[in-house]
C-alpha cells in the first residue's frame, strides 16, 4: 500500500513539474514579445543608453517574475493556499493594479504644487510602471504569508519569547542613559538627543554582545543589524541638515529625489538650495561652515530650512524638474532605498529636516539588510562579513546620500551565497544559489560595472561540486558572458553618445571621455606608464588605509598624525583590523579549498577591477593628456573588501590553528568593531555638532 501511495505521489509529482515548465515557458515567450514590442514602441523617445538600461530592468523583473510565479505554483501544489495557482495569479494581478492607482496616488499626495483629486496631475507613465512594481510588493505579501502558513522554520533569535525575556533589561538601560544624559546636559548644556541617543546605542549595544559572548541567544547576523541600527540611526538624526558631510552628496541627494518621483521630479526652491549647499561652501559663499555647525547653530539652521519648504509647498513652488528617463540611467538603482525614504516623507507632510533623515534611514535600512542576509547564509567567514558592514567608513556612507552602500552589499550578499555554495554542506552544486549569487554581484557592481572582475571569484568554484564536464563549461560560460554584459554596461553610454554620455563635468571643461579615449589609443605606451606609475606608487601603496576609518569631510583618523611613522602605524593596525578576520576564521571546506593558486587568482582579479575603476577615472572625469588620475579616492577600495579578504587571505594553516579557540575569539571582533565606532563617532560626530 505504501508503495502504491509512493508510486503515485512520484507520478503526481513528476506530471506536476512537467505542467510548471511547459507554463513557464508559455509565460516566458508571451513576456519577451511583450517587453520587446514596448521597447519598439518607444525605441523613438529614448536614446540606446535609456533603452539598454530598460532592457536590464526588464531581465530583472522577469527573473522576479518566473521566480515568483513558481513559488505561487508550488505553494498551491502542497496546499498551502485552498485555490489553485490561476486563480492566486488572477488575484495578484488585480492586486497589483489597485498598489499601482494607490502608489500613484501617494505620490501625487507628496508633489508639490499637485493635487491628488485633479487627474490632470496624475502621470499615465508613471502609472504603468507602478504596476510591476505593485506586483512584486503584492507577491513579497503573499509569499511572506505562505511561508508563515506553511510553519517555515524561524530564527530562534526573533521569537516572542527572547522579545519578552529581554525587554525589561533593555527598558531598564533606556532609563539609564535617559538619566545619565540629563546629568551630562545639565553640567554642560548640550544637546539631550545628541547624549541620549549615543548611550543609548552604547549601552544596547553592550548588553547585546553580552547576550551573544554569555549566553549565545543572539546570532552574529542579529548582532550586527542591532549595532549598525543603532549607531546608524544616531548617525542619521544627528548629523547636521546640510550636504558636504560625505563625498558628493550633494549629487546623490538631487539624483535620489529625482527616482523618487520615478519620472518627472521635482524640486522646491528649499530643495534644490540644499542639494547647493556644499557647492556654494567650496566656492566661499556665505554659507554655514562644517566648523560652525555645533549647538544651537544647528537647530536654527534646520528650522530655517524647514520654513523655507513649508512656504515653498504652501506657494506651491517648484524650481527645477527632473528629466523622464532618469530612472533609466545605469546609476538610478542606487538611489532607490534613499528614494523610497524621500517618497515616504513627502507622503506624510514631514519637516524638510526629518525627510533628510528618512532619506539616510531609507539607505540605512537597505544596507543592514543585506549585510544581516549575507552573515546568515554565509557558512563561514561571518566574521569577515561583520567587521567590513560594521566599518566606521561604510555605517557612515549608509546613513548619508550615497550608493556606494548599495553596492557595498550587493556584492558581499552576492559573495556570501556564492561561500556558502563553494564552502558549504551540499555535495553538488544548487543552479538556483549560484544564479541568485551572481544576480546579487550583478546589481550591485551595475551602477559601477568596472567592478565586474569580482566575478572572476566564481571560477574558484570546487571542481567536485559539477555533476558533469558540460556543466563546468556552461558554468564559466555563463560568468564570461555575463561580465562581458555588465561591462557593455558602461560602455553603452560611451557608444551611443560619442563620449559625452560618459564625460564628467566635475572635471572641468579640460574633460572629454572621447578625447581621453583616443588619447590613450594614440599613447599607448605613454598612458601604460602613467597607470602603472599612478597605480603602485599611489592607489596600491598599504600605507594609505585612510578610507576604513573615514568620515568623509568631517576628518579621518591619521589626518592629525605629527610624523610619517604615527601615520605608518595607524595604517598597519587598520590593515590588520580588517585582514585578520580573513586568515582566522573558516571551515573544513574553506580549508581544503585554500591554495597559492586561489590566493594568487584573488588577488589579480582585485587587482584587475582597481586598474579598470582607475582607467574609468582617468577618461571620464580627468583633463585629457594628463599625468595623473584626478578624483581619485580610496574609498573605491571597500568593494572589493569582502571578496578580497575572504578569498584572497583564506589560509589553511592559519585558520586551523584558530579553530580550537574559535568560541574565545569570536566574541572579540563584536567588542573591537563596536569600539572603534563609538570612537570614530564620538571624535567626528558627538564632540563636533553637540
Amino acid at each position: 500500500m505504501i508503495g502504491v501511495s509512493m508510486h503515485f505521489h512520484a507520478k503526481h509529482l513528476a506530471s506536476v513539474t512537467h505542467s510548471d515548465s511547459k507554463v513557464l515557458r508559455a509565460i516566458s515567450v508571451a513576456y519577451w514579445i511583450l517587453a520587446i514590442g514596448t521597447a519598439a514602441f518607444i525605441s523613438s523617445y529614448f536614446s540606446l543608453g535609456s533603452l539598454f538600461f530598460l532592457f536590464i530592468y526588464q531581465v530583472l523583473f522577469y527573473l522576479a517574475f518566473i521566480w515568483s510565479v513558481s513559488s505561487i505554483r508550488r505553494f498551491s501544489h502542497n496546499g498551502t493556499f485552498r485555490h489553485s495557482a490561476g486563480q492566486i495569479a488572477l488575484l495578484v494581478i488585480c492586486l497589483s493594479v489597485v498598489a499601482a492607482i494607490i502608489l500613484e496616488g501617494a505620490t501625487v499626495i507628496g508633489t508639490p504644487g499637485s493635487d491628488v483629486l485633479s487627474f490632470e496631475c496624475w502621470s499615465k507613465k508613471r502609472l504603468i510602471i507602478y504596476i510591476p512594481i505593485g506586483y512584486l510588493l503584492t507577491v513579497g505579501v503573499f509569499l511572506f504569508y505562505a511561508r508563515r502558513k506553511s510553519n517555515c522554520r524561524q530564527s530562534r533569535t526573533l521569537s516572542a519569547r527572547n522579545i519578552r525575556r529581554n525587554l525589561p533589561p533593555l527598558v531598564l538601560l533606556v532609563f539609564i542613559a535617559l538619566l545619565v544624559s540629563l546629568v551630562i546636559c545639565n553640567a554642560i548644556d548640550t544637546p539631550l538627543l545628541a547624549i541620549f541617543g549615543l548611550l543609548t546605542a552604547v549601552f544596547i549595544s553592550t548588553y547585546a554582545i553580552v547576550l551573544f559572548r554569555r549566553f549565545h541567544s543572539i546570532a552574529l547576523e542579529t548582532l550586527f543589524a542591532l549595532i549598525a541600527f543603532l549607531f546608524g540611526s544616531y548617525l542619521c538624526i544627528v548629523l547636521p541638515t546640510t550636504t558636504g558631510i560625505s563625498w558628493d552628496d550633494q549629487i546623490h541627494f538631487k539624483n535620489a529625489t529625482q527616482v523618487s518621483y520615478i519620472i518627472n521630479g521635482k524640486m522646491t526652491p528649499a530643495e534644490v538650495y540644499f542639494s547647493e549647499i556644499a557647492q556654494r561652501r567650496a566656492l566661499g559663499e556665505d554659507v554655514l561652515s562644517l566648523s560652525d555647525w555645533t549647538g544651537q547653530t544647528t537647530e536654527l539652521y534646520s528650522q530655517e530650512l524647514d520654513s523655507r519648504y513649508e512656504s515653498d509647498l504652501a506657494a506651491n513652488v517648484v524650481a527645477d524638474e527632473g528629466s523622464d528617463s532618469f530612472i533609466l540611467d545605469r546609476t538610478a538603482l542606487g538611489y532607490l532605498p534613499m528614494a523610497a525614504g524621500l517618497w515616504l516623507g513627502r507622503l506624510l507632510h514631514v519637516p524638510f529636516s526629518l525627510l533628510v533623515v528618512m532619506g539616510r534611514l531609507g539607505n540605512l535600512f537597505t544596507y543592514i539588510l543585506l549585510f544581516f542576509f549575507a552573515i546568515k547564509v554565509a557558512p563561514t567567514k561571518k566574521l569577515v562579513l561583520l567587521v567590513i558592514g560594521l566599518l566606521p567608513s561604510n555605517i557612515f556612507l549608509a546613513s548619508n546620500y550615497s550608493y556606494d552602500p548599495w553596492i557595498i552589499a550587493f556584492i558581499a550578499c552576492g559573495c556570501a551565497l556564492l561561500m556558502r555554495e563553494a564552502w558549504g554542506d551540499s555535495p553538488s552544486l544548487d543552479p538556483r544559489t549560484i544564479a541568485l549569487s551572481l544576480i546579487l554581484v550583478s546589481v550591485g557592481i551595475m551602477i559601477k560595472a568596472v567592478y565586474c572582475p569580482i566575478l572572476g571569484l566564481f571560477f574558484l568554484m570546487p571542481r567536485q561540486k559539477f555533476s558533469s564536464r558540460r556543466q563546468r563549461l556552461l558554468y564559466f560560460t555563463g560568468i564570461i558572458f555575463l561580465g562581458l554584459f555588465l561591462l557593455s554596461t558602461f560602455a553603452t553610454p560611451f557608444l551611443s553618445t560619442g563620449g559625452e554620455g560618459a564625460t564628467d563635468s566635475r572635471g572641468g571643461s579640460d574633460v572629454s571621455a572621447s578625447g581621453q579615449f583616443a588619447y590613450i589609443i594614440s599613447n599607448p605606451l605613454q598612458f601604460l606608464g602613467m597607470l602603472f606609475g599612478f597605480l603602485f606608487s599611489e592607489f596600491l601603496n598599504p600605507f594609505r588605509m585612510d578610507f576604513i576609518l573615514n568620515f568623509g569631510y568631517l576628518g579621518y583618523f591619521g589626518a592629525e598624525a605629527s610624523s610619517n611613522l604615527e601615520r605608518y602605524i595607524i595604517d598597519f593596525i587598520q590593515i590588520l583590523y580588517v585582514l585578520l578576520p580573513g586568515f582566522i576564521e573558516g571551515n573544513k571546506a574553506s580549508r581544503s579549498s585554500a591554495s597559492v593558486s586561489a590566493t594568487l587568482w584573488a588577488l589579480f582579479v582585485s587587482l584587475l577591477a582597481v586598474i579598470l575603476v582607475t582607467i574609468s577615472m582617468y577618461i571620464t572625469i580627468t583633463p585629457v593628456g594628463a599625468d595623473t588620475v584626478n578624483y581619485w579616492q580610496y574609498r573605491y577600495h571597500i568593494p572589493l573588501l569582502v571578496p578580497f579578504v575572504a578569498f584572497a587571505c583564506n589560509n589553511k594553516t592559519i585558520s586551523g590553528a584558530f579553530s580550537r579557540s574559535r568560541q574565545k575569539w569570536e566574541a572579540a571582533f563584536p567588542i573591537i568593531c563596536t569600539v572603534i565606532l563609538v570612537v570614530c563617532i564620538v571624535r567626528f560626530v558627538t564632540l563636533n555638532y553637540i
